[in-house]
């Protein structure tokens, strides 16, 4: 066996194995339906949250305080009131009373905006251009959050997780189209929310090709078998074009198929579209040699170790 058939072969199994074996470890969690929206009324208001407070006939109260760290804020007329973790409604409803009460206002006509989170925010990573920690300066989109990391990157994949905090609400996954685009949930962005935007899946191309190796489906890219080929710079003066092997996951298995590679070009086969995780194996021609025996045995092997793998996880 040649210098160039080695060096093929144990390319091709490297990459099949580390292929298959990444998939059998990989866990796609099923889509869960959005939350209700809630609305700016309901946030919660924290330490450090600036507030603005309007009551009506009332210029004592018509002005900005901030949230103490112990969770009071202090007005005037009316002293010290603990509203940490109340929402803007709840807190709007406490001073209302406390000004019946104190014989300040027989029917109180009071607004709370929070102007500012101080210590409220939001994490954005992923396959954004700018992952980091965001403020949320009162109640945002999903939108909002991914324009504020700087929008996707060419590799993202098909999916954003929006992950609650404290897990008191079940993580949400929605979906990008192919042009990027995506739906904002129904629900605003919360205070401790984390927003993962998932990477691009992989296919690979591996034997008699020019440039064996993964490619990444960037943005949903649409990518076919031949496509692929071609991203690999061609097949070799050697491949077998009428028994391309696509390997596949399947319902927990490893699925093989193979392909008239030849008659896909020509248009008289119909091409066949690529997912995530594939393996397209371009074998040997001619008579079957060592070289070939061995390859698809590798093949073989890697797909046995991803079910023992699948089993094991």
């Amino acid at each position: 066996m040649g210098f160039v058939a080695r060096h093929r072969l144990a390319l091709t199994a490297t990459v099949v194995a580390v292929a298959l074996l990444a998939h059998a470890r990989a866990q796609n969690a099923p889509a869960m339906p959005v939350q209700a929206p809630m609305a700016a009324s309901n946030l919660a208001i924290g330490p450090g949250d600036m507030l603005d407070i309007t009551v009506f006939d009332v210029p004592e109260l018509t002005l900005k305080v901030r949230v103490g760290e112990d969770g009071a804020v202090n007005l005037p007329l009316v002293g010290a009131m603990q509203w940490a973790h109340l929402s803007v409604s709840e807190a709007e409803s406490l001073l209302a009373a406390k000004l019946v009460q104190d014989d300040y206002v027989k029917i109180p006509q009071v607004s709370i905006l929070i102007s500012e989170y101080a210590t409220q925010s939001a994490s954005v990573g992923g396959e954004v251009n700018q992952p980091g920690i965001y403020p949320l300066l009162g109640p945002h989109t999903l939108f909002d959050a991914i324009s504020a990391a700087g929008g996707l990157t060419a590799n993202a994949g098909g999916v954003i997780t929006i992950a609650h905090k404290g897990g008191a609400a079940a993580a949400e996954h929605i979906p990008i189209g192919r042009d990027g685009a995506f739906q904002n949930p129904s629900g605003w962005i919360e205070p401790g929310d984390m927003i993962t935007v998932s990477k691009a899946g992989i296919v690979y191309v591996v034997g008699e090709v020019n440039r064996p190796g993964g490619f990444l489906l960037g943005n949903n890219t649409r990518l076919t078998v031949v496509k692929a080929i071609a991203l690999a710079m061609g097949q070799t003066n050697h491949a077998r074009m009428k028994q391309v092997s696509l390997v596949r996951h399947k319902d927990g298995l490893v699925e093989i198929t193979t392909l008239d590679l030849k008659k896909m070009m020509r248009g008289v086969n119909q091409d066949v579209q690529l997912q995530p995780d594939d393996i397209v194996y371009v074998p040997t021609s001619g008579i079957r040699t060592a070289t070939d025996i061995m390859e698809k045995a590798s093949v073989a092997a890697a797909a046995a170790a991803v079910l023992v793998a699948g089993r094991l996880n």
